[in-house]
């Protein structure tokens, strides 16, 4: 479970540096392939988080709901 919330973690930081690359460069490198590689981050890390939470299942560990908690 600890293996996959780190590979998750290193998914989103790659997807933000793709995305702060898109925006440095305006338009040119905008195209299908720049926004599929985001797309596919985005999707791969869900997929992580996910296999986290069913490594955690199989190993008898409860799931941790996190609930947040409102600032006044």
């Amino acid at each position: 479970s600890a293996h996959a919330h780190v590979a998750r973690t290193v998914c989103r930081r790659a997807e933000r540096h793709v995305i702060s690359l898109v925006e440095e460069q305006k338009e040119a490198l905008y195209c299908t392939q720049v926004n599929l590689i985001i797309v596919y981050l985005n999707r791969l890390s869900d997929y992580l988080f996910v296999l986290s939470r069913y490594c955690s299942y199989l190993s008898g560990f409860p799931d941790n709901i996190w609930v947040k908690q409102s600032v006044n």
